[in-house]
């Protein structure tokens, strides 16, 4: 087991891994060794860099693919961008003595964290907030074979502090009960994360764009922790819990058309009541409102990574009428289908299994495949 109490031992163990550490304008990165010849998955370009060997684009040779990139002061805000096959069974034992928030962006693989074997939590696709409050050592197991891809963001309690974000008395413990107990249900938060993978921005100005963006994220979390906070948890059996699972997978595997409230919990062996206090336990919604987060989130994924017209969308998550499709989405995101396209197209897709180029706003050209996952230590 790797134990590591600081950042620098964070960085010393993508080292002893393999990885190989690049300077970049504002931040580094780890490359790891190539298992596989060209053609595989391939990491975005490296601002500020344009080494074809460095990013695998030359010559058909075995190159590096993998990659652990880090970027932002990293002292008390890191914007991480990870795309990361796991060589061996993992697990780690972390323990930071200073107060952080994590929230990461998942499109591939799956973590599993605890403080304590009973409560552990596992971390795949979708939206994760991770707190550290205390020297209380949580464990990270990342299974052998694992592939991961997620765009993560790490706040320090300095950030809040230097930038002027007030937090309310309690709101590190409040943060604790709340964000470490069920995937975080805030959509501004991933359209932020996809804006911060897809901002075409260089130097200074790409850093600023950054910590612009990570204040937003803070302000919002602190807000949602607020409203949530008296929320009671109530703590599911194993099997209740493992019900509650196959429901979501139920829905996420049939969203276009997914059971009735009934018929799914007769299938997870479930009553209703039970169904509906098991996702507003885990979720804070009920089931409607779990589908509806669902199709929303998507869709957002569907309009990133695919030329599909807005219709096909709105089609492909269940909506038959298009206007509840865009009513839906304006609510959810501030922003129609198509505003949010414009935003962020295609930055964390890839299509057919290669990197796709795309070109932003302002001109400038970038090869594009990051999908995103969660990782509680900060900046791993």
């Amino acid at each position: 087991m790797e134990r590591i109490d600081t950042i620098e031992e964070t960085y010393g163990f993508y080292a002893q891994m393999g990885g190989v550490r690049h300077a970049l304008p504002h931040g580094i990165e780890y490359r790891f060794p190539a298992t596989t010849p060209t053609g595989g998955h391939s990491a975005r370009e490296p601002r500020g860099t344009a080494d074809a060997n460095l990013l695998g684009q030359g010559g058909g040779e075995e190159v590096s693919k993998d990659v652990i990139r880090l970027l932002g002061d990293l002292s008390s805000f890191v914007y991480s961008e990870v795309d990361f096959t796991a060589p061996a069974d993992h697990l780690s034992r972390t323990r930071f003595s200073g107060k952080y928030l994590g929230i990461s962006l998942n499109t591939d693989g799956a973590i599993q964290t605890y403080s304590a074997r009973n409560d552990t939590r596992i971390l795949n696709e979708g939206l994760h907030a991770f707190v550290s409050i205390s020297s209380i050592p949580s464990f990270m197991r990342i299974a052998k074979g694992t592939h991961l891809r997620y765009v993560g963001i790490s706040l320090f309690e300095p950030f809040f502090e230097t930038h002027g974000l007030r937090t309310p008395p309690g709101f590190w413990e409040a943060a604790n009960h709340v964000l470490n107990a069920t995937p975080l249900d805030l959509p501004p938060v991933a359209m932020i994360c996809r804006l911060m993978h897809n901002c075409p921005l260089q130097g200074t100005a790409y850093l600023d764009f950054l910590r612009g963006q990570c204040i937003a994220v803070a302000a919002l979390v602190v807000d949602y922790v607020a409203s949530h906070a008296e929320r009671p948890v109530r703590r599911l059996s194993g099997a209740e819990r493992e019900s509650l699972e196959q429901a979501k997978e139920i829905i996420r595997r049939e969203l276009a058309h997914p059971p009735t409230v009934a018929a799914l919990a007769q299938r997870v062996g479930l009553n209703r009541n039970k169904l509906q206090a098991g996702f507003r336990a885990t979720e804070g919604k009920s089931v409607s409102e779990y589908v509806r987060g669902q199709r929303m989130d998507r869709a957002l994924v569907l309009l990133d990574e695919t030329n599909l017209p807005v219709a096909a969308v709105s089609e492909r998550v269940g909506y038959q009428s298009k206007a509840n499709f865009h009513r839906t989405f304006r609510s959810t995101y501030g922003m129609s289908p198509a505003e949010a396209r414009a935003l962020v197209g295609s930055g964390l897709g890839r299509r057919n299994g290669t990197a796709v180029t795309q070109t932003s706003p302002s001109g400038l050209r970038r090869p594009t495949s990051l999908h995103t996952n969660p990782a509680p230590p900060p900046c791993a």
